[in-house]
């Protein structure tokens, strides 16, 4: 899923540092919470103990990935 997003990023005219800056964040988010699961990823960045300039970072590209999967 995060491959896709990363295509779908691209095909957008996002810069690659972004794309892989965003992915790296989903990546970590998977290993805490299912991403088709709005509310595991919401209790995952809740959890995480980051800053909350982090924690914003990490809700942005949640919500990118959701927007590409038609979520949002």
């Amino acid at each position: 899923m995060i491959v896709e997003h990363a295509f779908w990023m691209k095909k957008e005219g996002y810069k690659p540092s972004t794309i892989e800056r965003r992915a790296k964040i989903l990546k970590v988010i998977s290993r805490q919470a299912d991403l088709k699961d709005g509310e595991a990823v919401k209790r995952a960045i809740a959890e995480m103990n980051w800053l909350e300039g982090t924690k914003e970072l990490v809700c942005g590209a949640c919500a990118l990935l959701a927007r590409s999967l038609g979520f949002a």
